[in-house]
C-alpha cells in the first residue's frame, strides 16, 4: 500500500492510498477532475436540471472502461451504463437511447465503426463519440462521414471529455 498526500486537496483526498499504479492513476485522475473540472456541472445539464444524463461507454478494455466511466461520473451530471461488445452496445442503445455514447473502435463484433453505422441508422441524431488508442486518419474520416459526434484518443484527457460534454448543450 502506497500513499499520496496533498494538503490543498479536500478532506476526501488528503490521504490518497493506492495499491497499484492503475489504482493510483484512477484516483489521481478523479482528484484532478474534482478540483478543476467539477464546476462545469451546470454547463452539462440542460436547464439546471438535477436529472443525470445517461452515457453509454462501450469499451472492451476494463482499465479504459473504468477510467472513462470515472471521469464521466465524477461530473455528477452523468450516469454511465457500459457495454463490452458492439452487439451489447446496439442492444442497449435500441432500448434506452442514451444522451451520448462513447464507443471504442477496436471492440468485439461488430467493431466500433460498424456499431456506429448501425446506431446512426436507427437514430440520425445519436451523439456518438469515437474512442481509440490510435488516431488513424482514414478511420477518423470514416467515423466523421458516418456522423460521429466527436473523437477522443487514449489515454483519456479529462479536458477533452469535458469539451465533448459541453457540446451537448450547443
Amino acid at each position: 500500500m502506497h500513499s499520496f498526500f496533498h494538503p490543498d486537496a479536500g478532506s476526501k483526498y488528503q490521504d490518497l492510498s493506492y495499491t497499484s499504479l492503475k489504482d493510483f492513476l484512477v484516483k489521481t485522475q478523479s482528484l484532478l477532475f474534482e478540483l478543476i473540472y467539477s464546476p462545469i456541472k451546470e454547463n452539462i445539464l440542460n436547464d439546471n436540471s438535477s436529472k443525470k444524463l445517461t452515457a453509454l461507454v462501450v469499451e472492451d478494455d476494463l482499465d479504459s472502461l473504468e477510467i472513462l466511466t470515472n471521469i464521466l461520473e465524477d461530473t455528477s451530471a452523468i450516469h454511465c451504463e457500459t457495454a463490452r461488445t458492439g452487439k451489447q452496445a446496439i442492444e442497449f442503445f435500441n432500448s434506452n437511447r442514451p444522451a451520448i455514447t462513447f464507443l471504442d473502435i477496436d471492440i468485439p463484433a461488430p467493431n466500433g465503426i460498424d456499431t456506429l453505422r448501425q446506431i446512426r441508422q436507427k437514430d440520425k441524431s445519436a451523439k456518438v463519440v469515437m474512442v481509440t488508442g490510435i488516431a488513424d486518419i482514414n478511420t477518423v474520416k470514416e467515423a466523421i462521414g458516418l456522423g460521429a459526434f466527436g473523437y477522443i484518443v487514449k489515454p483519456f484527457v479529462p479536458e477533452k471529455i469535458i469539451d465533448v460534454l459541453k457540446m451537448l448543450n450547443e
